[in-house]
């Protein structure tokens, strides 16, 4: 979490403090306990940082955590499905690390099944999508969005006459539209070493496909938020 000034900067699993600035205090927070564990390493204490991304549904089921809907990804489809558009700046990448995945590597590393010197974990799939490719997905498995410069989209926005659920995921949405276009993250989070560690015990992140993105949208999006849409 967090980010930087001026140009792109690398942060890997030996990075730590490069400078970033946080947009809330929740993202602060992470940084002052991952601070605080590593000062008990410095004396003495053993253990493991992971740092994790987008925890995705499960790989094989799509299955997700039950309040879905106050999930930052989840909301975001959710707004596209309800509003049927993407502004054409909005260029954000998300990586789905799935959660079967993500607790099998802990239960290994806790079990000492996975071996490492490394202190600091980056669970994250390293196969980024953008909002756009992932858009283009939804559309395959019946979810139709289209691009649309910027201003249409917001006076979309400020117009919409649907539902009030529908109402909902649009305004949450927007939100994330709207932190991502006032502030670049400028930092690339790199999890090579660690994949490659997970890897060599066999354990790896399955490619993201257009039949799991339809198990979620039907198993999470649908139950919590608006109605699903019909592809027959």
């Amino acid at each position: 979490s967090g980010y930087t000034l001026g140009e792109v900067q690398d942060f890997s699993e030996h990075h730590f403090d490069i400078g970033k600035e946080f947009l809330s205090g929740y993202e602060k927070s992470k940084f002052q306990a991952e601070k605080m564990v590593r000062k008990a390493f410095d004396e003495g204490l053993k253990g493991k940082i992971y740092r994790v991304g987008h925890i995705g549904a499960h790989s094989v089921t799509g299955k997700f955590q039950k309040n879905a809907k106050d999930n930052r990804v989840i909301q975001v489809l959710n707004g596209i499905i309800a509003l049927n558009q993407i502004p054409a700046s909005y260029n954000e990448k998300i990586s789905f690390s799935y959660v079967d995945v993500i607790s099998n590597v802990v239960a290994s590393m806790a079990l000492q099944k996975i071996v490492s010197d490394l202190n600091c974990i980056h669970l994250e799939n390293t196969s980024y999508f953008s909002i756009k490719e992932i858009a283009s997905m939804m559309n395959q498995i019946g979810y139709p969005c289209k691009i649309v410069d910027d201003t249409a989209f917001k006076n979309e926005v400020i117009n919409f006459k649907g539902s009030e659920k529908e109402y909902e995921c649009i305004y949450g949405y927007n939100i994330w539209v709207n932190r991502y276009l006032s502030q670049k993250r400028n930092v690339k989070y790199m999890s090579n070493e660690s994949n490659e560690l997970f890897s060599k015990y066999g354990l790896v992140f399955p490619e993201l496909s257009n039949s799991w993105l339809k198990k979620l949208i039907v198993g999470q999006l649908k139950s919590e938020s608006i109605e699903e849409v019909s592809i027959w």
